[in-house]
């Protein structure tokens, strides 16, 4: 798995994660 494609995916689900939180406070 080459990062250039592991690392974007990672991010979008960091932030989409860190708007759920921020939603739920």
């Amino acid at each position: 798995m080459s990062y250039s494609v592991f690392f974007p995916f990672v991010f979008v689900v960091f932030v989409w994660f860190f708007c759920f939180l921020a939603q739920t406070v």
